[in-house]
């Protein structure tokens, strides 16, 4: 798989060569192609293995609950581990990949991207059920929630992302981005009937 991000790296992916591959990884093509029934399929398992590397570190982040840290301590240090591990400059460079093919074949990507953002979704989802409601917090859909999270989290970074001379993709401007979405998460769902939600509130450990 390494040699593979390799060469669609290098060569992008119309240029990246099933035959260039399976000699570069050492193997037949023959035995390439009963992993992966095409380059397109081959390609999304590249996209999905580096968000999911990258993802993996901010989900063990949400379910690594320390004692002693509020709500908002938590969402904070949730979303600016997201964006530190989805925006780094090799899934960066992979997105802007995907988004120059994509012109060509609107679906490309769109399983590996999908199935990484669904995961993520799914994590969230089960730290919101876990923790929200002793922090005042009324969420009748935790998945809806937590999509809302990862959206209001990565839509100001996509963009940027894509562009390899941006600023704004600093520590300093995810953690006020991730203080940002927290904020708005804790207003929006703070309980029904008007009742402040309890920032301070600090959960235990899951």
């Amino acid at each position: 798989m390494a040699t593979s991000r390799e060469i669609f790296m290098r060569n992008g992916y119309v240029e990246a060569s099933m035959d260039t591959i399976a000699q570069h990884s050492g193997v037949s093509k023959t035995t390439l192609y009963a992993h992966f029934d095409s380059k397109e399929a081959l390609f999304n398992q590249v996209v999905a293995r580096v968000v999911a590397e990258r993802g993996s570190h901010a989900l063990d982040a949400l379910l690594d609950v320390a004692p002693g840290q509020t709500l908002r301590q938590r969402l904070v240090a949730i979303g600016c581990h997201i964006l530190e591990r989805l925006l780094d400059p090799e899934t960066s460079a992979l997105m802007r990949l995907c988004v120059i093919e994509s012109a060509r074949m609107p679906r490309l990507t769109y399983d590996g991207l999908g199935e990484a953002h669904r995961r993520l979704v799914a994590t969230l989802a089960r730290f919101f059920r876990d923790h929200a409601q002793p922090a005042g917090l009324h969420i009748d859909d935790a998945r809806e929630a937590a999509d809302l999270f990862v959206v209001l989290t990565m839509r100001d970074f996509m963009l940027e992302a894509m562009l390899p001379w941006s600023e704004v993709n600093t520590p300093d401007a995810h953690r006020q981005n991730a203080e940002r979405v927290a904020d708005i998460i804790l207003r929006l769902y703070s309980s029904p009937g008007g009742a402040a939600v309890t920032p301070s509130v600090r959960l235990e450990s899951v």
